[in-house]
């Protein structure tokens, strides 16, 4: 079950058990993110200048802070489909470092921007 949050107030907005439709409806409320019944983060729209205790939300970390932060497996549940799953076919196994250099250099090439946790 994923829970919808409003960052500031705690208060839940609604749930679901499609973390896709959590997605888009977090993308609905600003101020808003998505969790697990565990208090794991998925999805958020927060504005750049909020920030909590482990992470700075919309901003592009250095593939070293993603994971010195824990929050490698954060970014998997942001990371791309389509290049996730082809950087795993190319690489696995490996470590989660060169997995994530790897996807952020195709990330980048894709969007034409550098992949944010």
């Amino acid at each position: 079950m994923y829970y919808i949050i409003d960052y500031y107030t705690d208060d839940i907005i609604t749930l679901t058990d499609d973390l896709g439709h959590a997605k888009r409806l977090c993308d609905m409320y600003e101020g808003s993110q998505v969790e697990n019944e565990n208090g794991e983060i998925f999805w958020t729209n927060l504005p750049e200048t909020v920030y909590n205790d482990q992470k700075q939300e919309g901003k592009t970390m250095t593939t070293n802070e993603i994971i010195e932060n824990n929050l490698y497996s954060v970014a998997v549940q942001l990371m791309d489909d389509d290049i996730r799953e082809s950087v795993h076919a190319d690489l696995a196994p490996c470590s989660d470092l060169e997995f994530l250099t790897e996807y952020m250099r195709r990330h980048e090439e894709k969007y034409g921007e550098r992949f944010t946790v």
